[in-house]
């Protein structure tokens, strides 16, 4: 295989491995979720995958005030 075909090969596969490795179908872009008197709140977390993962993590941003939690297992060997 000369170079160049090498070289294009390698262009075009370049961007599929770039992909991301997970979707996210839930929670939706600008969803709320409405925390208690406890300030606590339950979030489901929905997606799918294409490769064999060992871990799968979360963690939550504010958009606007309140506290960021860091990364936190959701699910081992999902």
């Amino acid at each position: 295989m000369t170079a160049f075909w090498k070289t294009l090969t390698l262009l075009i596969c370049l961007p599929l491995s770039s992909w991301a490795q997970a979707r996210i179908t839930f929670p939706v872009s600008r969803m709320v979720f409405q925390r208690n008197q406890s300030n606590q709140a339950s979030v489901t977390v929905a997606g799918n995958y294409g490769q064999p993962a060992d871990l799968v993590e979360v963690r939550l941003r504010p958009r606007m005030g309140g506290n960021a939690i860091d990364w936190r297992p959701l699910q081992q060997f999902p």
